[in-house]
């Protein structure tokens, strides 16, 4: 039997629960509706991330800069030290009713959050560099579609930790391995999903949406 050699290999990761799915419930401070944070059901999903990452000894992350996402990248790159991004192509697909409101991200609360953790470019801070609002499903899979042409074209990394919300995973993986978004489920808070890339270029399907690390909670 022929082994086919892998190239690259990445896990994209959709936020764990948080405060756009779930009614405030005064156990954690919601600042600001349109970017809220992680429950404490999110924060321990994210935890359990940390084991399943530290196996996949990844070279990069990338995070969406929401901050349901940047936390839960925080926590699951807890046990391994790479550089980490914080993109806004893995943002929020931009169909979340507060997110009218939304003005960028507050510079000085996410450094005091994630110290070095995060390159977090300056513009993160303007609305401008954010997608409109409402935002339809053609304009979300061509910026991850985008973002995955620009990494793929990369040659300094062989492993890569992704982290975003439901409509950019999916778009993710539909930019990635088309025929898999035709049979995949729904994308949960916290699931993996493992993509392995080809040396003829072509990427395959590992583990699709993935909640077994969280079977515990």
């Amino acid at each position: 039997m022929s082994v086919v050699a892998v190239v690259r290999e990445v896990l994209v990761v959709r936020h764990g629960e948080a405060y756009n799915t779930v009614e405030p419930d005064g156990a954690r401070e919601v600042a600001d509706p349109s970017n809220p944070p992680l429950t404490p059901r999110g924060e321990a999903q994210a935890a359990l991330l940390a084991p399943v990452v530290s196996a996949f000894a990844p070279d990069v992350a990338v995070s969406s800069p929401f901050l349901r996402a940047a936390q839960t990248g925080a926590a699951a790159l807890a046990e391994v030290v790479v550089p980490a991004v914080l993109d806004v192509r893995m943002c929020e697909h931009f169909f979340y009713e507060p997110l009218d409101t939304f003005v960028g991200i507050d510079l000085v609360d996410y450094r005091a959050r994630f110290e070095a953790l995060y390159e977090m470019p300056a513009e993160l801070t303007e609305r401008a560099t954010y997608p409109e609002f409402p935002e339809g499903e053609g304009s979300v899979a061509r910026r991850v579609g985008a973002l995955a042409d620009d990494w793929r074209a990369r040659g300094d990394w062989e492993r890569a930790v992704l982290v975003g919300h439901g409509a950019t995973v999916s778009a993710l993986v539909a930019a990635l391995v088309p025929s898999a978004a035709v049979v995949a489920p729904d994308v949960g808070h916290c699931s993996v999903t493992r993509l392995v890339e080809r040396p003829d270029g072509e990427w395959d399907v590992v583990s699709l949406f993935d909640v077994g690390h969280l079977r515990d909670l």
